[in-house]
């Protein structure tokens, strides 16, 4: 399930694996062709009746490509109509993800990788995928969905759906998420970024967590995986200016959320943030 708006579209890709697009669901159409009425719904005489069976088998050779150009059209032209929770004009987003169990094939397993089960049980294959949706946290509406290989972590995940969100978005991430690969990303393309960070996270965020600063800006330095990561994708490798802000909850418990540098103040976003389990 993505939304009203659309439903998941399968379609091969590259030859070897499998993508997932939004196709847009027009139901007065579909209804229209499956009926009595199909021909006038197209202006057709009932000679040129054109069968439900038809217009399908025209739209598999339809490239993925074209139902993605759609989709994004349709999300320009009713965004502003949405309802939209907005922080400093800002469209609050969110990213989240999970683990798909697909069809135990071998074609699928070699595609996105998986499990493959101990020889004592015939050495089966559990074909996953990691499964990842952009989407607005007021009307649940998703923005942008993907399906990639297993192997690939959240934050990679996470960043392909950057080139597809607005211009004008704040997208929120939970523990799991912040990477520098992710920070770095959000910088190239100048997205604006809110991610609740644990301990571990850097040195220098580590040193925060046992302080009463309010706030830091500081470094974010990239290591050894990060740069390999990085290079990958063709992105710079320098150290980023990034923001902490300090988050006390109502149970006593101390928060650090990363944030791009807009602004200094916290607010009742950054705490839900951070007060998400």
């Amino acid at each position: 399930m993505l939304d009203q708006f659309g439903v998941v579209h399968q379609a091969a890709q590259d030859g070897v694996g499998q993508s997932w697009v939004l196709e847009l669901a027009v139901p007065e159409l579909d209804g229209q062709l499956a009926g009595d009425n199909d021909a006038a719904a197209l202006g057709f005489t009932s000679d040129q009746s054109v069968s439900a069976a038809a217009v399908s088998r025209a739209r598999r050779s339809l490239k993925p490509s074209v139902f993605e150009a759609l989709n994004a059209r349709l999300l320009t032209l009713i965004a502003d109509t949405l309802p939209s929770t907005r922080w400093q004009d800002l469209r609050v987003m969110a990213v989240d993800g999970s683990v798909l169990n697909l069809p135990k094939t071998r074609t699928l397993f070699c595609a996105f990788g998986g499990q493959r089960m101990a020889k004592t049980q015939n050495g089966l294959m559990l074909p996953m995928a990691r499964f990842s949706q952009l989407y607005d946290i007021d009307s649940g509406l998703t923005w942008h969905a993907i399906v990639q290989p297993n192997t690939h972590g959240e934050g990679v995940a996470a960043a392909s759906h950057l080139a597809h969100s607005p211009a004008n978005a704040l997208i929120l991430y939970d523990r799991g998420y912040p990477s520098y690969f992710l920070v770095a990303r959000h910088v190239q393309l100048q997205r604006h970024f809110c991610m609740r960070i644990s301990r571990g996270f850097s040195h220098e965020t580590d040193l925060l967590f046992n302080t009463d600063q309010r706030s830091s800006v500081f470094q974010l330095k990239p290591n050894r995986d990060a740069k390999t990561l990085c290079k990958k994708h063709n992105m710079a490798v320098d150290s980023l200016t990034v923001r902490a802000v300090r988050v006390l909850l109502k149970t006593g418990e101390v928060e650090w959320v990363l944030r791009t540098l807009r602004s200094n103040r916290r607010s009742p976003l950054i705490c839900a943030v951070a007060s998400r389990s």
